[in-house]
């Protein structure tokens, strides 16, 4: 499918952050303005951008109301409330930059799968009522708590609040004391009276009743209507429309929703004492990605364990009838046969697993980031398990298996060359075994007593480099042929500024017209060049940060610690910058593209963008130096530490 193409606003706003953000897609309009996904190129993390746009940002109060907007949520730092990062004004362009939640709003999950069951509302209203009790203590009531404002993030099952644009200082003037969303207002703010803690209260009672049944307690569209239906009286309870909700989660939401503010719960943090606490934490990686990696984990270990037991007994029988006449080919095939048909067959099993990955909406970049993700844990498993320095005992086993496989290759090569003497061939057939068991039983005992050092970031695994290179691709597109439209992942991983962009304007560059992509045919390769290089940039920095955190000085200082300080320093100096490059790069490459899609640019105007992408990738190609840079500080530090 074609990608979907922003509007003049997006390209706008992209280019007066390029080089900081990295803008994605929209992600919804309000009243308030527009929200962007974007990416921050220095953190490499996923933001929001809640843009106002030009045409409002004139109107009388709405820029003054969208800044105390920011200014309001920017001095609230709690673990339940969206943070702001930054707030700009640019004179046209109004924005403020957020935390990204990666999941659906409250609202947006009860109207997809109904009501809550009853732990699961519990959960979320214990943790805005964390939030807003926070928000009390700092003087600032909300005053717009509904389910739209309460984000339920997927991956760490937290909830968060958002939205302070109509907030208001206790015991402070505002404009619009009637400012709210009609079904989840307060008795008080709606008769225009002063609010405390205890009308967000209310408002959060609202919401559980809305979780736990699928139904308002009031449902009204204007204030008069919501107070005739407070006159008719309290709302059915909850043990009649939701019969399996708890008694006590139903007392402590009608509680929230008594009309007189002194019957219901004091403070917000009342209300969370009130609720269980439920701590299910979900696993690091989505289970699709988790199956994948080492679900298969016991039939690789016998598929191994028969190829070795049959594949050396049918090494040894050829190499020692290679050489006679009348070959005993049949035995040979089926000999053959019987030691690979496991790991072939075993293989085709990985391709159909591969498939299912595929069909659930994920990537062959999503393997090859799931990958890394569960390499990284085992190695601080690792790191925690030997320490950073191997044992001389690991470094013994490392060179028996090595020099064991050395004597097994030189005994099968002596089998084919050996005179013709049952002495000498029997000879060299122990010595083949024996040194081949040898290696093998070597190489085992490494796995649990390692004989190098912990292995960087930097440093790939074989797993890695398979499905990164030109044979992951053709798997990819064997387990992926005729897949036809695959679905939306429900849990995502985090894919690096650089891997994004990358995909984006593969995306960008297959819907173009064939006469576009044939005068731009070198783009996907320096795009593909230009994010691997950014790779391992961002590996090599994170090496770089490593050792800043084992206490390697990180400015220069006089003295001998400058001897130290100046390289790691100067190297990080060196790879943040390269990496900004790159991304901006990057960026350029992929605004042209959205240009030409939208028609206010050729393909001639993105000749400048391939020539500094030409230029740049021929330049990090030869800049080894901060990689060696790097691998030389870490090995000081290991041999140091």
């Amino acid at each position: 499918m074609p990608p979907v193409l922003p509007d003049p606003l997006f390209i706008d706003l992209q280019e007066a952050v390029a080089g900081r953000y990295s803008l994605e897609r929209e992600l919804g309009r309000g009243g308030m303005g527009v929200v962007y996904l974007a990416r921050d190129v220095a953190l490499d993390r996923a933001v929001a951008i809640k843009l106002l746009p030009p045409d409002r940002a004139g109107l009388p109060g709405v820029r003054e109301r969208f800044l105390r907007e920011a200014r309001t949520a920017a001095r609230l730092s709690h673990p339940n409330i969206v943070p702001i990062h930054a707030v700009e004004d640019t004179g046209r362009l109004v924005f403020f930059v957020m935390a990204y939640v990666a999941g659906p709003t409250l609202a947006e999950r009860i109207a997809t799968g109904g009501p809550l069951p009853a732990a699961d509302a519990r959960r979320i209203l214990r943790d805005v009522a964390w939030a807003l009790g926070y928000a009390h203590q700092q003087g600032v009531v909300h005053r717009d708590v509904k389910a739209e404002n309460i984000l339920l993030e997927i991956a760490s099952r937290r909830t968060l609040v958002t939205d302070f644009g109509i907030a208001q200082t206790i015991g402070g003037d505002d404009d619009a004391p009637l400012a709210g969303t009609v079904p989840y207002m307060s008795p008080e703010q709606a008769a225009g009276h002063p609010v405390d803690g205890r009308s967000d209260g209310h408002s959060l009672g609202v919401v559980g009743y809305l979780a736990l049944s699928g139904r308002l307690p009031w449902p009204a569209e204007t204030r008069e209507e919501l107070q005739r239906r407070w006159a008719a009286g309290p709302p059915e309870p909850l043990a009649t429309v939701a019969p399996h909700v708890p008694r006590a989660l139903a007392r402590a939401v009608e509680r929230c929703l008594a009309r007189d503010p002194a019957a219901r719960f004091q403070s917000a943090e009342d209300l969370a004492g009130a609720l269980d606490h439920l701590a299910a934490e979900p696993g690091e990686l989505p289970a699709p990605l988790r199956v994948w990696l080492t679900g298969d984990d016991r039939s690789r270990t016998g598929v191994m364990m028969w190829t070795l037991g049959t594949g050396l007994p049918t090494i040894l029988f050829l190499l020692t009838t290679l050489r006679f006449e009348g070959f005993p080919w049949v035995p040979a095939i089926v000999l053959g046969l019987a030691s690979i048909a496991p790991a072939v067959l075993f293989g085709v099993g990985r391709i159909n697993r591969t498939r299912q990955i595929l069909a659930a909406g994920y990537t062959r970049n999503d393997l090859i980031l799931a990958i890394r993700r569960y390499t990284e844990r085992e190695r601080e498993e690792l790191a925690f398990a030997i320490g950073a320095a191997p044992s001389r005992l690991g470094r013994w086993i490392r060179r028996a298996a090595w020099g064991s496989l050395g004597l097994a290759v030189t005994a099968a090569l002596a089998l084919v060359v050996v005179p013709d003497s049952w002495h000498a061939v029997k000879v060299m057939s122990w010595l083949f075994l024996l040194a081949a068991g040898t290696s093998l039983g070597a190489a085992l005992a490494g796995s649990f007593i390692p004989g190098r050092a912990i292995p960087s970031r930097e440093r790939r695994t074989w797993r890695e480099r398979l499905w990164n290179g030109s044979l992951g691709r053709v798997l990819a597109a064997v387990a992926g042929w005729r897949l036809g439209r695959r679905a939306v992942p429900e849990l995502t991983l985090h894919r690096p500024t650089e891997i994004a962009l990358g995909e984006a304007s593969e995306a960008l560059f297959r819907a173009l017209p064939e006469a576009h992509r044939r005068h731009l045919a070198d783009l996907p390769a320096q795009v593909e060049r230009l994010a691997t290089e950014a790779v391992r940039i961002r590996a090599e920095l994170q090496e770089v940060d490593d050792l800043i955190e084992r206490g390697a000085p990180a400015t220069l200082d006089h003295g001998a610690a400058a001897d130290r300080g100046g390289p790691l320093a100067a190297a990080r100096a060196t790879l943040a910058g390269q990496l900004r490059e790159t991304v901006v790069v990057l960026e350029a490459l992929r605004v042209g593209l959205l240009r030409l899609h939208a028609g206010t640019a050729d393909p001639a105007s993105l000749t400048t963008d391939l020539v500094a992408a030409r230029a740049l990738a021929s330049r990090l190609d030869g800049l080894n130096q901060a990689s060696g840079q790097v691998q030389g500080l870490l090995e000081v530090s290991i041999s140091t530490g």
